[in-house]
């Protein structure tokens, strides 16, 4: 079918609907009111060429068209399933609803147009009725090659001139791609315009996607301006489910730019916003809004933004109030200045609002911010993503104020980094006239590469800082009123040793009433490259510490040995309970002045107790000489104090020990310092008493236990009671005894007080008895033990504690020759030889871990003894037993070295140990009757009881020559078993005292 203009064949408005299904070709004619020209016409400038002016309804099904667009000024249209290959393309400018389905618009622009080239236009400048125009699984694509210079290239426009529009455009799986490499020239994928204002612009992104490209200009995704009608117009961009917008410029471009004198913008994204400029001097925005009010909540994934001389990815600029809620990751790289969120309100009651749980990180060789929020009102930011500007001039976020309040908080999961500039900060805050308060809650963190974490300026209001959760740095804070507050879960790392770190560290906090209150931690972080001691300084008016402050930090190779470190206060230092960590080198404090080498605090004011005393815990240095010695005059200075000090301001938190010696804490003679040193002064003028280490006398008792443990007399074996009947020398036997013990004696020149307590179980029996010629009997046996031994060695001065423990096995033979057949009358001579291996075990208080070695004990010993009739009298007879018993015990243990660094060689426990004593014991005469005996004993042992300790030798308290004495009773239950129990004590000088307690059980057979 031909249509022509000489034909006179012209669209009647009574056709409402025209189905085509044979190729259509349109003689050029007439370009109004009829179907117009084919792709060949050109009688036009070519504004018009290839397009159709309508009047009515259209409705095109199953059709190609080509080189025909239906326009005009009203009328419905709708393309089902068609392909449409365009020129000018498609205008939608009547009054009613527009929708496209499954359509595939093609638009190649290859002529020099007039005015400005767009694929779908909606609206018209005269007509303000259009409502909702849908575009479903469709795909345009528009290239504009050789466009006019300064003109631009729209995938859809929608216009209108009229105030109080309502447009509404909704895009459902579709894909639109709109490029030019024409010169100068403005790309958009979606612009929205109005003259006059729109009363409302709704755009609706459902599973589409959208690519602007502009090779020689600049590329806006999607664009509304509303710029000379101020009313309350409402722009709202929201995405039903995600997609992408992909904007790439020359000079400019933008994801997503929202021009509008109106009051209200709102963008509601889940797309993913991808921007890049290709000039060097480019600018790029990832969504960008000039305009009075702006809600701006994006959920996408990512908004990547890659710009020139800079790049922001989002950005809000207007007198009334700005709100940002973010969710998606945003990356802003620029060769110059890049923001990730930029908001400003310009009014002195506009109030900015900016909240993310997505992550920012920015990079720029210029002024960098991941947030930065400028308010004539309040400004509100909260966070709760990582927010990271570690470029060289890089602030994570910046926040001022000129008469509102000024509010941060950092929630769990959050870490905010900034650069290593000197002036880069992780946070910084200004506020003119109003208030500002910084929290961050446990979970988050706060830093920069160069150490300043946070930067305050207040010119009239009050400041408050809040931390629970980390600050890796430093801060400073100006201002008149400034507290802050690191609470209990809080945790200030004073230095992160990393890129432009230095070796001070100051704290300002506040010019004149600033508080500074800690009850968490305070801190030095590991190093980690080969630097020097550090120096904190905090410039406070009062600093109260009821919390920790740390300043031992460890080199890289781990060793706790970086020494002279100071934390210093430029004020007063109130106590509140609290503890500071030192690392000090326990020497004779001769280096250093006299003063020695330690970690130090300084306090260049006056030091007060508040509610308790301070704990100092001190860690002798890993790199310490011959750790552990002597100190001169006051000892090694711990706490310098500049003005007065009350008594009780500090104490030591756990003993300190080093080497040989225990260390104190007291303050100097002459001046308000505190002091370590290894004597107790007391009020005896002087050096003092020197404090030795507890464990020195653990060790000691370790060693005297172990000989002890399984010593042993004829008499613990065997129980020989009553007239004969049991106390038969032929028989065999079988015997059991326990034994527990409990003592007390001083050691090493009478410092140290020793509390010991034992067990011990033995058991053995008789492998034959032969008789011998003469009458006598010789017993041939073995015999096996287990015993346990706990000492507790005490500081007398200072009340310190260590515990050493034993636990031994032994195993040995004996024998023993009877004169005659009755064991308590006549010669008898007792052979044993055992050995015994032991566990020992040293801890304390005062120890690193617990120290645990063996060692073994060889005994060999002989008594005599020969049993005498005294008397009768009643029912019993009095015998008396003389005896001498000499004991050879071995003692062996290899050389130790504690983590406190003892030294512990030359062990000096081998010797004879000898008995000589007697023995009184009543047996019943005519019957078995409950028999009491008594024994007396002189102990001697040639055993020096001695070790050298870090070269020095010393010797356990545990006497030489002692007295002991024994009473109890024993009996027979019948003729094969037999029962004793006695009580027993040693005494001896060095105030020893040893108390037993013991059961015999024989069985004979």
């Amino acid at each position: 079918m031909l249509f022509n203009h000489f034909a006179q064949v012209a669209y009647k408005p009574n056709y409402k609907r025209v189905t085509l299904s044979l190729l259509l070709s349109i003689s050029p004619a007439i370009c109004a009111q009829q179907l117009p020209c084919n792709p060949s016409c050109s009688n036009t400038s070519g504004e018009y060429i290839n397009e159709i002016n309508r009047v009515g309804v259209l409705t095109v099904d199953n059709v190609a068209l080509s080189g025909v667009a239906p326009a005009d000024a009203s009328g419905n249209y709708t393309y089902e399933n068609t392909v449409l290959s365009l020129g000018r393309g498609i205008i939608f400018p009547g009054t009613e609803n527009s929708e496209l389905n499954a359509t595939k618009l093609t638009i190649k622009s290859q002529a020099s147009l007039n005015t400005h080239a767009r694929a779908i236009t909606l609206g018209s400048h005269s007509n303000n009725t259009m409502l909702t125009s849908t575009i479903n699984d469709s795909s345009i694509i528009f290239k504009s090659a050789n466009g006019s210079s300064g003109k631009n290239t729209i995938g859809i426009l929608m216009e209108s001139d009229m105030s109080g529009q309502v447009y509404n455009i909704n895009f459902k799986n579709t894909d639109m791609h709109i490029s030019s490499s024409a010169s100068n020239n403005m790309v958009g994928g979606i612009w929205t315009y109005s003259t006059n204002g729109f009363a409302e612009t709704n755009i609706a992104l459902d599973n589409s996607n959208l690519t602007v490209e502009s090779a020689l200009g600049s590329a806006y995704g999607i664009r509304t301006e509303n710029k000379n009608n101020p009313q309350n117009s409402i722009i709202t961009i929201q995405d039903l489910n995600p997609g992408s917008i992909n904007v790439k410029g020359y000079g400019a471009a933008y994801g997503i730019s929202i021009d509008t004198l109106g009051k209200n913008t709102i963008i509601e994204n889940k797309s993913d916003i991808n921007v890049q400029t290709t000039a060097k001097s480019g600018q790029a925005y990832g969504i960008f809004t000039r305009t009075q009010e702006s809600i701006i909540n994006t959920q996408a994934q990512n908004i990547t933004v890659k710009g020139g001389i800079l790049a922001h990815g989002i950005n809000t600029q207007g007198m009334g109030n700005q709100t940002i809620v973010n969710s998606a990751a945003i990356t802003v790289e620029s060769s110059n200045q890049a923001t990730g969120i930029l908001t400003q309100s310009t009014s002195n009651t506009g109030n900015v609002t900016v909240s993310t749980v997505g992550d920012i990180t920015v990079r720029g060789s210029g002024n960098t911010y991941g947030i930065s929020a400028t308010s004539g009102g309040n400004s509100t930011i909260d966070v709760a993503s990582k927010i990271d500007a570690s470029n060289a001039t890089g602030t994570g976020i910046y926040s001022k104020t000129t008469s509102g309040d000024n509010n941060i908080r950092l929630h769990a999961g959050a870490n905010v980094i900034g650069g290593s500039n000197g002036n880069s900060a992780g946070i910084s805050m200004q506020s003119i006239s109003g208030n500002q308060k910084l929290t961050l809650e446990q979970g988050s963190q706060l830093s920069s590469l160069g150490d300043l974490a946070l930067s305050s300026e207040n010119y009239g209001g009050n400041t408050e800082i809040n931390n629970s959760g980390t600050i890796i740095g430093y801060a400073n804070l100006t201002g008149d009123n400034v507290a802050f507050n690191n609470q209990s879960a809080g945790v200030i790392d004073l230095k992160d040793f990393g890129q432009g770190s230095k070796g001070d560290i100051t704290y300002n906090v506040g010019s004149s009433n600033g508080t500074f209150n800690n009850a968490g931690l305070i801190k030095f972080a590991d190093e980690n490259f080969d630097g020097t001691a550090t120096n904190a300084i905090f410039n406070v008016a009062t600093f109260n510490n009821s919390g920790i402050i740390n300043l031992t930090g460890k080199n890289p190779d781990g060793k706790n040995d970086l020494v002279g470190d100071t934390f210093t206060i430029n004020g007063n230092y109130v106590s509140e309970g609290g503890s500071i960590y030192l690392n000090t080198v326990l020497d004779d404090a001769s280096s250093n002045g006299g003063q020695g080498t330690s970690d130090l605090v300084v306090v260049n004011g006056d030091v007060t107790t508040g509610s308790g005393a301070t704990n100092l815990y001190i860690t002798p240095t890993a790199s310490t000489a011959n750790l552990g010695q002597l100190t001169m005059g006051d000892g090694i200075k711990v706490v310098d104090v500049q003005g007065t000090s009350s008594t009780d301001a500090f104490k030591l938190g756990r003993p300190v020990v080093a080497g040989a010696y225990e260390y104190t804490l007291g303050q100097g003679q002459n001046d308000e310092n505190w002091y370590l040193s290894s004597y107790y002064k007391g009020n005896s003028g002087g050096n003092g008493i020197i404090q030795y280490n507890p464990a020195m006398g653990a060790y000691l008792a370790n060693q005297t236990a172990a000989v002890q443990m399984f010593q042993q007399t004829l008499f613990d074996r065997l129980i020989s009671s009553s007239d004969g009947k049991n106390n038969d020398a032929s028989k065999s036997l079988f015997w059991m005894r326990t034994k527990m013990t409990h003592g007390s004696y001083d050691s090493i020149h009478g410092s140290l007080s020793n509390r010991t307590r034992s067990y011990s179980l033995q058991m053995g029996g008789d492998l034959n008895v032969w008789a011998l010629n003469n009458g006598g009997y010789f017993h041939l046996g073995v015999m096996g033990g287990y015993g346990d031994f706990k000492d507790t060695s005490k500081s007398d001065t200072t009340g310190t504690k260590t515990d050493g423990k034993v636990k031994g096995y032994s195993t040995g033979i004996y024998g023993t020759y009877f004169a005659n057949q009755d064991t308590n009358l006549g010669l008898y001579v007792d052979l044993w030889s055992q050995m015994g291996w032991y566990r020992n075990e040293v801890s304390g208080e005062a120890q690193i871990g617990t120290k645990k070695y063996n060692s073994t004990v060889w005994s060999n010993s002989v008594e005599v003894g020969y049993g005498l009739p005294l008397a009768i009298s009643g029912e019993y007879q009095w015998l008396a037993t003389p005896q001498a018993q000499f004991t050879y015990n071995h003692y062996d243990v290899d050389n130790q070295h504690d983590k406190n660094n003892l030294y512990i060689s030359n062990n000096n426990a081998s010797g004879l140990d000898t008995r000589l004593g007697v023995r009184f014991h009543a047996r019943g005469v005519q019957k078995d009757l409950i028999e009491p005996f008594l024994e007396v004993n002189w102990l001697n042992t040639t055993a020096k009881n001695e070790l050298d300790f870090n070269g020095k030798s010393y010797k356990d308290g545990f006497a030489k020559d002692r007295f002991e004495a024994k009473v109890g009773l024993q009996g027979n239950i019948n003729e094969r078993w037999s029962v004793s129990a006695q009580v027993g004590g040693q005494w001896g000088n060095n105030s020893y005292n040893n108390y037993q307690g013991q059961l015999n059980i024989n069985y004979k057979f």
